[in-house]
């Protein structure tokens, strides 16, 4: 059974994760135009205009713990965990 390349699960990628604060978001298929980091409430606790293919974010101020990033792109968003370790 071959896996295409271009699964959802797969045009979003966020390294390193885990992260001390300080990661890299990439899209393999478009723009990304807004990061955002959703805390274990669902509270909003950091956006992000991008406009571009890759974005490293920096939030050094964050409490250790899961996060949820959303990546919005051109064509929807998806969701990817973040853990964050310091």
């Amino acid at each position: 059974v071959a896996v295409a390349e271009n699964q959802p699960h797969n045009l979003i990628v966020v390294y390193p994760n885990p992260s001390n604060g300080m990661f890299t978001v990439s899209s393999r298929n478009g723009l990304i135009t807004n990061i955002i980091l959703y805390n274990a409430l669902g509270e909003m606790v950091f956006q992000k205009n991008v406009n571009s293919q890759k974005a490293d974010v920096t939030v050094s101020g964050l409490e250790q713990g899961v996060y949820r990033l959303e990546a919005l792109t051109q064509t929807g968003s998806l969701n990817r965990a973040i853990v964050i370790s310091k």
